[in-house]
């Protein structure tokens, strides 16, 4: 982290640890007729610390330098994965492991506009 990426801290819910918050772009995790739904704006608050399982939300970065936020689906073997937008316009993909730079879990959504 970097202090001149920091734009602003938030208090979180009583047991939530988070490491940083990443703002939501694009509309890959926008689905508003389903409960799983994350608009852009939102906030989702990731966490160094803890192993990201099958069925999380995780913020990857891959070896490409792209950021996206994604839910990790499965592993199709033990060196790919795959992932899916709640989105059913964007299809599921899969990565090979050597593409993944960076696999964070999300540990908290935050709507746009609302506060704890």
């Amino acid at each position: 982290y970097r202090e001149d990426n920091i734009d602003g801290k938030t208090v979180l819910p009583p047991g939530i640890i988070a490491d940083f918050a990443v703002i939501v772009e694009g509309e890959s995790m926008y689905n508003p007729s389903s409960s799983k739904s994350i608009a852009p704006g939102d906030l989702v608050f990731c966490s160094t610390n803890e192993t990201a399982l099958p069925g999380d939300l995780v913020v990857l970065l891959t070896t490409e330098g792209r950021q996206l936020l994604k839910q990790y689906y499965k592993n199709i073997n033990k060196k790919k994965k795959e992932f899916k937008s709640f989105n059913p316009d964007y299809p599921e993909f899969q990565l090979n492991n050597d593409q993944i730079d960076i696999m964070l879990r999300v540990v908290y959504h935050q709507p746009k506009g609302i506060k704890y």
